[in-house]
């Protein structure tokens, strides 16, 4: 899964997209990350993952894709 850095610079976000993404967000297995990864490459994707989870959230939703900017 690739989470492109564009999606956090639109206005509002689509609100299937913002689903999708929250769920994707959830279902990576950490675990397997982390025995995949160094502690310092886990500790930034983690860094990356909460920041990234608190910026959708913050999103304001758009339920049609025309409004989107």
């Amino acid at each position: 899964m690739r989470i492109d850095g564009g999606f956090l610079t639109h206005s509002e976000v689509f609100h299937k997209s913002k689903e999708y993404l929250l769920k994707e967000l959830d279902r990576l297995d950490m675990q397997k990350l982390k025995e995949k990864l160094s502690l310092e490459q886990f500790d930034d994707v983690m860094t990356r993952k909460a920041l990234l989870l608190e910026k959708i959230e913050q999103k304001p939703i758009a339920y049609h894709l025309d409004t989107i900017v």
